[in-house]
């Protein structure tokens, strides 16, 4: 992990190497190496504490370094109310050095130790310059040195690791250093049983149905949450840690939704602690949507949300160090949500330290995607698919987990609204008298969809899943479909994408035998519903045009039959 910077103000093992048998060497030219194998781009500073002369690999004429301020360190010592009593005696530089060689074995004490030194330092004596490990600190002269992390990274053992503190006689000095960064992660609820029900250890992780990808309706509610593990903080007075959050305009954010809570590292379902908006945290908003870069060509609007708590060490307290925090929330996808590729994102990051004026760098953007699809209906002569047909209405529903029918509302453009269960009424299609049932279920709240003149109609905002077109009314000339037409949605996603191009990989649609051939597997998330009518049959008629010429052919032979009739009469 590359250029994290001013998270901690101190890092390191407390390391008190007083009695070291090492050769002396002149008063110049010391050197410390710190190796660090999981962190590029850090920064280490050098202090003396204690200055002195090599005597015997040891140091000996010991009195204050130039890097902390004697007087006030000496004070602070002896008035702690836990190590006090250990520095009553002492007067002198010689005198705490004493002490410090005491306790060198007791972690606990010297990382105490460590941060009361830590607030009394002045004077630099030496930085590193190198951006890989090993780092080194160089012209150092013979002295007892403290030395602090000024890149800000966390250590990963939580004794005695916050700070350094180590002798220089010679140019063979070294600390040995293993790095944590906070990290968090970003997951989205999958509401479709079975599309991701997770192993074991990702529901514990994550909870049961999160992942990276999912698929809504217009209009659902989408729960989010965001997770981070509580840092080592054991040592430090104060520890700032805030999620920022920035989700596409596409989202309408339900802000009474946010919580924050710490759970269990084992399992993320187990509640340990509740913490209290305005009191524990704080939220900050930024509602005025702003661009945001996606690569070198394009931007995308977001908006944004940042929950930030100013110090976890008086929030939490060390009880809590090693389980998780979960930031959860919800937001509706509204009618602005994007059809298919690239999809409906959200993103967040975690920003952290020890000081929330000087955070360090934030944590990489964890992003999830949320896919919506469209249903294209198209309506044709199933003789002749070149002839569409206008003015067939249609309902459009699913069947909810009651098993009940529910019908969607759409608004002018075809973007779904709602869903609405509604009883259906008993259908008859060779009823002398037809029930209006475009009528019915518009008075109950489903949208009567039309084709158009070119036999079309959309439903946008759609989730993967099954659904059911009934056809209310046929096209004039036409006979009215008898059985409901089953479309499913499918859509092939991919999950552990974190915002990659390639999340949604193709939709297809299954249309049972009412339906007709179509072209599966297309990624871009419309989808087109072929629906084929079959022309009304022209049977025998009574009363036309044919039965009035036999009835004028008859009255013709009739009258020609009368004048031959009276034409004999008149013979005779």
């Amino acid at each position: 992990m590359k250029n994290v910077k001013k998270i901690l103000s101190m890092l390191l093992i407390s390391v008190m190497v007083l009695t070291l048998a090492l050769p002396a060497f002149a008063a110049t030219g010391g050197k410390i190496t710190i190796t660090n194998t999981q962190a590029d781009n850090l920064k280490y500073q050098a202090y003396q504490v204690f200055k002195g002369e090599p005597g015997d690999g040891k140091l000996v004429s010991i009195e204050w370094g130039n890097g902390v301020n004697a007087t006030a360190l000496l004070a602070a010592l002896k008035a702690d109310t836990t190590l006090g009593t250990k520095f009553t005696n002492c007067t002198t530089a010689e005198d705490v050095a004493k002490v410090f060689a005491a306790e060198q074995n007791d972690s606990e004490t010297m990382q105490a130790i460590s941060v009361i030194v830590a607030d009394h330092l002045t004077t630099v004596a030496g930085t590193s310059t190198q951006t890989v490990s090993p780092y080194t600190i160089e012209n150092l002269n013979t002295g007892y040195y403290f030395v602090k992390d000024i890149s800000g990274l966390a250590t990963a053992d939580g004794r005695g690791s916050k700070y350094a503190m180590v002798n220089v006689l010679d140019d063979k000095a070294t600390i040995a250093i293993k790095t944590e960064v906070p990290t968090q992660e970003k997951k989205v609820y999958e509401n479709q049983p079975g599309n991701y029900d997770g192993t074991p250890e990702e529901v514990e992780k994550w909870g049961q149905g999160f992942n990276d990808v999912a698929d809504y309706n217009i209009n659902d509610v989408v729960p989010f949450e965001l997770l981070s593990t509580v840092p080592n903080f054991k040592g430090m007075k104060t520890y700032y840690y805030e999620f920022q959050d920035q989700y596409d305009t596409a989202f309408s954010l339900d802000k009474s939704s946010i919580k924050v809570e710490v759970v269990s590292k084992d399992n993320v379902g187990t509640v340990l602690k509740t913490l209290t908006a305005g009191t524990d945290y704080t939220i900050e908003y930024i509602d005025n949507p702003f661009d945001i870069q996606v690569n070198a060509n394009t931007t995308r609007k977001v908006k944004q949300f940042n929950v930030k708590i100013d110090d976890l060490v008086k929030t939490l307290g060390e009880q809590y160090i090693g389980q998780k925090i979960k930031v959860t929330f919800s937001a509706t996808l509204n009618e602005g949500a994007v059809i298919g590729r690239p999809g409906n994102r959200n993103r967040s990051r975690l920003i952290y330290g020890n000081n929330p004026n000087e955070t360090g760098e934030p944590t990489p953007w964890d992003e999830v995607v949320v896919f919506t699809y469209e249903l294209d209906v198209d309506k044709f002569d199933s003789a002749d698919t070149t002839k569409k047909l206008m003015d067939a209405e249609f309902v459009f529903y699913r069947v909810n987990a009651q098993g009940q029918n529910e019908y969607v509302s759409v608004d002018a453009n075809g973007k779904v609204q709602g869903w609405t269960a509604i009883i259906d009424p008993p259908l008859n299609p060779t009823d002398p008298n037809p029930f209006d049932y475009s009528g019915y279920y518009a008075g109950e709240g489903a949208s009567i969809l039309k084709t158009d003149a070119t036999g079309k109609f959309i439903i946008s905002g759609l989730d993967e899943g099954t659904y059911y077109l009934k056809e209310t009314k046929a096209p004039t000339g036409y006979n009215k479909l008898t059985k409901d037409v089953q479309v499913e949605i499918i859509a092939t996603t991919t999950n552990g994408h974190n915002g990659a191009a390639n999340a949604l990989t193709a939709t297809m649609i299954n249309i049972d035998d009412a339906g007709a051939a179509h072209t599966p597997n297309k990624p871009d998330g419309y989808e087109t519903a072929p629906i084929p009518n079959d022309e009304g049959l022209k049977l025998p008629e009574t009363g036309g045009m044919g039965t009035t010429l036999f009835y004028i052919i008859g009255a013709a032979l009739m009258i020609g039959a009368g004048v031959v009739l009276v034409a004999r009469r008149r013979v005779r």
